[in-house]
């Protein structure tokens, strides 16, 4: 206030001179209204003037901690309020609050069961002097929650398997998945085979099905050719292979032999007709039959006698027989 009525004199003092300067008595008239106004903010708001200004309050109107409306962030409400005296007809944060306890106060084990500590418990502030459950705890996440990194699995029943941190970890709700290792090559169905690297191929559930571990199979249609003297089997396209690649041992035959041919009439199959192997996959007349023999050149036995006009009857083979050209001698 001092500076305030310094102004106001010497605005005074301009006014006793024969030419006063007029801008000089209202810049001063202006100083001393602005000086004031500042002066009355701050006793009525920061507390190192505003004691100046509650010197003279009567002891019967000075204020207690319980019409502290509210407290800045982090600071709670003094203990016993009503028993803290302000100095002056308002009470500031510095006369009320304290600094409220934080979270990390607390141990992880404190918590009732069923939750957990708060995440980031450094930054959570209890509301009063003693930190409860209710400032500090939250209901248990469950693995439910968790995505597994690859080639892992949520454990069984995510849903009802509690961590025991606000964050579920992996090492908590996760385990690695199985490989198709731990699967019967046998399993894979008809028309698949089992994966080339099974201890490198993760399933996509705790037990591995043929949809992890199995693939199309190759049909024999996939050959392009077969060795020499051999052909494919019959109905190649459902004729599935063991592998992705076909091998002629598994889609290939041999050609057949002349064993399985049924010569026309008047023929016979060769001497030996397992033995002799057709050029395709269907025999021919002209690989398999000769013209059938006759009895003509027969020889017959001791006891036998040539059949009437051997010429004209034919054997049923490539080399005729006592039965077919044949019959007992009769003595006279």
């Amino acid at each position: 206030f001092f500076r305030a009525f310094l102004c106001v004199a010497l605005s005074a003092v301009e006014m006793t001179k024969p030419y006063f300067d007029r801008s000089a008595l209202k810049r001063n008239v202006f100083l001393a209204v602005v000086i004031t106004a500042v002066m009355l903010f701050l006793k009525e708001n920061v507390p190192f003037f505003s004691r100046f200004s509650h010197r003279h309050v009567p002891k019967e109107e000075l204020a207690n901690c319980t019409t502290m409306r509210s407290c800045r962030s982090s600071t709670i409400l003094r203990v016993n309020a009503a028993l803290k005296q302000c100095m002056g007809r308002r009470c500031t944060q510095e006369e009320c609050c304290v600094p409220a306890l934080s979270c990390d106060t607390r141990p992880d084990t404190w918590c009732p069961p069923g939750t957990v500590t708060i995440a980031d418990p450094t930054y959570v502030y209890c509301k009063t002097s003693v930190c409860t459950p209710k400032d500090c705890c939250v209901p248990a996440p469950t693995c439910a929650t968790v995505t597994c990194p690859k080639n892992h699995l949520l454990r069984p029943n995510p849903s009802s398997t509690s961590c025991r941190r606000a964050a579920c970890t992996t090492e908590e709700c996760c385990v690695p998945a199985p490989t198709c290792e731990t699967m019967s090559v046998g399993s894979c169905p008809l028309g698949t085979v089992f994966l080339a690297h099974p201890s490198s191929t993760y399933c996509k559930a705790s037990v591995c099905s043929a949809k992890d571990c199995c693939s199309p199979a190759s049909s024999c249609a996939t050959l392009t050719s077969c060795p020499k003297n051999m052909l494919l089997r019959p109905n190649p396209t459902v004729t599935y292979c063991r592998a992705f690649v076909c091998t002629p041992e598994e889609c290939c035959v041999p050609f057949p032999s002349c064993s399985t041919m049924t010569c026309p009439e008047k023929s016979v199959l060769r001497l030996n007709p397992s033995s002799t192997i057709c050029g395709s996959k269907e025999c021919t007349p002209q690989e398999c039959c000769i013209p059938a023999p006759t009895c003509a050149h027969y020889g017959c036995g001791p006891g036998m006698v040539p059949k009437n006009e051997p010429a004209s009857l034919l054997c049923n083979a490539a080399v005729c027989n006592t039965h077919e050209c044949c019959t007992e001698a009769y003595s006279c």
